[in-house]
């Protein structure tokens, strides 16, 4: 397969879905430390106050591309965002269509938010060629918040102890930026000889990881 346009998320799906989400977002003041010690997809899940555990899913894929026409850095993958799988396989989508947020470059402004934006801006490229819409950067935040950062339970307002609008969807965007400088993928793939080209296909069992 070549490198150059790929979606990926086999090395970010691999070290998350061992962990799952570890603790909420909202790092909410009414989950015991026992409760933040419960891991996703596990039974004690299903029993536990899903602010303080992603639950009924919580297989976090954290999704990464390579692409020349994304126009993001040349030597890393880009975003593209971070899913809440269910435990099957299978996931939820579009869980809250009251906060399908527009506008997230002002709304990071306001909050004087701006390395993160400026992070964005360079590493989370919305690229038409993968996602087959001819979208702006800003479409695809949007869309990857509304679809798959309202139905993160650990995020819902109501598992604030001192919620303020749109507090949520900042801290999922830090958690997307936070996990993609945690996972470089392109440092994995590179100790393993794969390195981006044009001209070169790799074997499936190349990108397995042991």
């Amino acid at each position: 397969m070549v490198v150059s346009r790929l979606i990926l998320g086999a090395a970010a799906y691999l070290s998350l879905a061992a962990a799952s989400l570890h603790s909420p977002l909202s790092a909410t003041g009414n989950c015991s430390r026992h409760d933040l010690d419960v891991l996703s997809c596990t039974p004690e899940s299903l029993t536990t106050d899903a602010c303080c555990v992603e639950s009924p899913g919580g297989l976090l894929l954290l999704t990464q591309l390579y692409s020349k026409t994304a126009g993001g850095p040349a030597d890393t993958w880009t975003m593209h965002g971070l899913w809440n799988d269910f435990c099957n396989g299978s996931y939820p989508s579009s869980c809250d269509d009251t906060r399908n947020y527009k506008d997230i470059a002002s709304t990071l402004e306001e909050h004087r938010q701006y390395s993160l934006l400026d992070y964005m801006k360079e590493n989370w490229r919305n690229d038409p060629v993968i996602t087959t819409a001819n979208g702006t950067d800003e479409e695809l935040w949007e869309h990857e918040w509304s679809k798959h950062g309202t139905c993160m339970t650990t995020l819902r307002p109501s598992c604030y102890s001192h919620y303020s609008p749109q507090l949520e969807l900042i801290q999922f965007l830090q958690e997307v930026v936070h996990l993609h400088k945690q996972l470089p993928t392109e440092d994995y793939l590179a100790s393993c000889g794969i390195v981006p080209a044009s001209n070169t296909t790799y074997a499936l069992h190349e990108w397995l990881l042991e």
